[in-house]
């Protein structure tokens, strides 16, 4: 599938708004913020930016084929846009750059045996709107020359030919869409495009309203904590908060950009009541399978963060 939408900031699954996007910012220029169902980081979306999504079957817990889908889309579209004049590259975890910014980001959720491997590119998007909404995370920048979002993402309609260039981001999509189905054809995995019928648009309404449009949803995941630690691995970037009493765990929360597919709750719920001991942690957490709830960071990783 391939659409645009309205100015909207959509911030993942595990992440915390307020830390993400200027939401006074947000509401003075009439931008929607919504929280989506997958992991990964907050983007900015406008009419200027397409976004397509490539779901297939999945069997629950497999990480290793969710990464093998990530890499296979990204390297679809950087072949893609390759073909456009675009010096696209797929890059790091779930980035695509090109020359030297990035351009694409791409994120996934799994659900009932459907695994939707999902992403936002951006074409003539509105990037000053972007660089006042997003905040950025100091840790996602490798040099102390990238001094901005801004300054680290890219549109790819000036990087275009000029004829290709021309075009609104209404045609850019149509063309990507079917060059994208193209690819993907001749790599032997074909894909089927899909056009909502009118039981999936009322299931999708019921979801919207109930969940998406819903501002506790969006704002829920501000956890009180009287211990906070973080850090960046390969997989993303995890915060744990914890309410501790009496040395024990009263409340606690996982927070962060990483990619999982399984809920951060199982964690979450394995230490609730806890105390605050290393040994605890531990016993608790065997057979939780922290890598799948986290995106491939282990349960030695967790706890060594938290602990050390």
């Amino acid at each position: 599938m391939c659409w645009r939408t309205p100015p909207r900031v959509i911030i993942g699954r595990n992440q915390i708004a307020e830390a993400e996007v200027d939401v006074e910012e947000a509401h003075r220029q009439n931008v929607g913020i919504v929280r989506r169902g997958s992991g990964g980081g907050a983007v900015y979306l406008d009419p200027g930016a397409v976004q397509y999504a490539a779901i297939e079957p999945y069997a629950p817990g497999d990480v290793g084929a969710m990464h093998s889908a990530r890499v296979r889309v990204a390297a679809s579209v950087a072949r893609v846009l390759n073909g456009y004049g675009v010096p696209a590259v797929a890059e790091g975890r779930n980035d695509i750059t090109a020359l030297g910014a990035k351009i694409s980001g791409i994120s996934q959720f799994a659900r009932g045996g459907w695994l939707n491997t999902h992403g936002t590119l951006l074409y003539d998007a509105d990037l000053d709107v972007l660089s006042k909404l997003l905040r950025p995370d100091a840790d996602k920048f490798q040099s102390k020359a990238v001094q901005s979002v801004r300054r680290r993402v890219a549109n790819i309609r000036p990087m275009l030919p000029e004829r290709a260039g021309n075009r609104t981001a209404g045609a850019f999509m149509r063309a990507f869409d079917a060059d994208i189905k193209a690819d993907a054809e001749k790599s032997g995995r074909p894909y089927r495009g899909f056009e909502p019928g009118a039981a999936d648009l009322d299931a999708i309404n019921a979801t919207r309203n109930e969940r998406y449009a819903n501002p506790a949803h969006t704002f829920r995941l501000s956890p009180p904590y009287t211990f906070h630690t973080s850090k960046r691995f390969a997989q993303g970037k995890v915060g744990f908060y914890a309410e501790v009493q009496n040395g024990i765990v009263s409340t606690c929360a996982l927070r962060g950009d990483f990619i999982g597919d399984k809920p951060v709750e199982i964690i979450e719920g394995a230490l609730h009541g806890l105390p605050f001991q290393l040994s605890a942690f531990d016993a608790a957490l065997d057979g939780r399978k922290v890598e799948n709830c986290l995106g491939g960071v282990s349960k030695i990783e967790l706890l060594k963060m938290i602990f050390d």
